[in-house]
């Protein structure tokens, strides 16, 4: 009994985190063709599990062609990638050796090389959630709406990463193609209803 009510529990955790993933800018760019490759994270290995072989058999079924599906780990969470190449290989040097990590790892996830390059910067000095907090900073200087996040707080965290970067600056011509492309993408979901 307590395996089937530990089953349960984990689907239906699963079942929210997939809920909320699937309405996600970054998935929905990765499931219209606008990206090959995108990376969520869960705290649970168990969740990670059911929740990399969901997006692996979803992903395959909407798209309709073979999709490549990973997990790995870093000390506070498993990361699952989803990509519509073989990023096996790439992905393993990067963990193993570790050079380079978040610049590669962006540029396999399709971010801006401008924000990457920022963000790992900022990330040498501090934590990397001052990126966060400079990017919320120049928003409001530039009375400029922030498009690239929800707001929520949780742990040490109070932003939620919409598009899976934090932009170099609200301007950044890189980050609002993202932007516009997604919104495109949302303009097309509206009209066909």
């Amino acid at each position: 009994m307590k395996l089937k009510i530990e089953r349960a529990h984990l689907f239906s955790n699963s079942i929210q985190e997939i809920q909320t993933l699937i309405g996600l800018p970054y998935f929905m760019l990765f499931l219209f063709g606008k990206k090959n490759t995108f990376e969520t994270s869960m705290k649970n290995l168990k969740e990670a599990v059911v929740m990399k072989n969901f997006l692996h058999y979803f992903c395959e079924s909407v798209l309709d062609k073979k999709v490549y599906s990973y997990l790995g780990n870093n000390s506070k969470s498993y990361s699952i990638y989803i990509s519509k190449v073989n990023i096996e290989k790439k992905l393993n040097l990067l963990v193993k050796y570790r050079k380079s990590l978040n610049l590669e790892l962006g540029e396999i996830l399709g971010y801006p090389a401008c924000c990457v390059k920022r963000y790992c910067e900022e990330a040498k000095d501090t934590s990397s959630f001052h990126s966060v907090v400079r990017y919320r900073t120049q928003c409001k200087s530039l009375d400029i709406k922030d498009n690239f996040y929800v707001n929520f707080a949780y742990e040490d965290n109070v932003g939620f990463l919409l598009f899976g970067f934090v932009p170099c600056s609200p301007k950044c011509p890189n980050a609002i193609k993202i932007l516009n492309e997604y919104n495109k993408i949302q303009g097309a979901i509206k009209n066909a209803k």
